[in-house]
């Protein structure tokens, strides 16, 4: 009979492999989803904006591991990659309702736009960014 902390041990060394595992198999089926071309999404001044501004859109997840479990937590995240008439700090927005609020806030009292882009963009959608930022009105 082996000894109690040989066995933690070997518990926590299995519920390591496996959740290894489990992040590699994740990571390689969203590498291989279809990278089509993705549109960007436009949110604030609509018709007449004085500014825009283009955020890259991500997940950041933080892991935590502990004796007997791992933990993970993920949120999004608005990162500012280009800036037109308008100068936004900080230049890292975590997505949650009051953030969200602040920017549309500001959106209303300085007119202007936001445009949103996938984490893993293509210099063709960052180029569809910019002319949705060039544009009078985004319904055009």
């Amino acid at each position: 009979m082996r000894p109690a902390c040989i066995r933690v041990a070997s518990i926590v060394l299995v519920c390591l492999v496996v959740g290894c595992a489990n992040v590699t198999t994740f990571r390689s089926t969203a590498e291989t989803k279809d990278k089509g071309m993705r549109a960007p999404v436009a949110w604030g001044a609509i018709s007449q904006c004085k500014g825009c501004v283009i955020f890259r859109e991500y997940k950041k997840t933080k892991v935590g591991f502990w004796v007997v479990a791992v933990t993970t937590e993920s949120h999004g995240e608005l990162e500012v990659i280009e800036t037109d008439g308008y100068v936004l700090e900080p230049k890292v927005w975590e997505q949650k309702q009051s953030n969200i609020d602040e920017l549309q806030r500001r959106s209303v009292r300085d007119t202007v736009r936001y445009v949103k882009i996938q984490d893993d963009y293509t210099p063709e959608e960052l180029e569809a960014a910019r002319r949705l930022c060039r544009k009078q009105n985004i319904h055009e």
